[in-house]
């Protein structure tokens, strides 16, 4: 029994070590605003992230599905990197996206691209992208 709670304990101790620590993003967000545009609830786009995860749906004008995607994330100062590993369109799969970002209470400002890199490798210019500056709002 002894060895049982020393073993139960040094793998407890192993896990949190391993735990993917929570990022001051993580939450569920639904997209407010777009390049200075108010949106309506029928162009919206939820998104969430989670322990270096994030998932969003994206919806038609009509309110109506268009596509979701999900993938790891990470931050490094201002820049928010993602990897589309999963997804409604798997001509996606691996592309690489990064935004600068900023967080005021609940509010998240993102804008980007700031780099696109294919699943090959292959860094693309911004310029092949649309720009986009996004404000979201934390669902409570």
């Amino acid at each position: 029994m002894k060895f049982f709670i020393i073993a139960l304990a040094f793998m407890t101790i192993g896990l949190i070590g391993f735990a993917q620590k929570k990022s001051p993003i993580d939450g569920n967000w639904i997209l407010v605003e777009k390049n200075g545009k108010k949106l309506n609830f029928q162009n919206h786009q939820f998104k969430t992230y989670n322990q270096g995860y994030f998932s969003v749906i994206i919806l038609k004008n009509d309110g109506t599905f268009n596509s979701a995607y999900a993938g790891p994330f990470s931050l490094k100062g201002n820049i928010y990197t993602e990897t589309y590993k999963y997804g409604s369109k798997p001509e996606w799969f691996g592309w690489i996206g990064e935004q600068e970002w900023e967080i005021k209470g609940d509010t998240l400002h993102m804008a980007g691209q700031i780099r696109i890199i294919d699943p090959e490798g292959k860094e693309h210019p911004k310029t092949e992208w649309s720009q986009f500056v996004e404000k979201w709002v934390r669902v409570k």
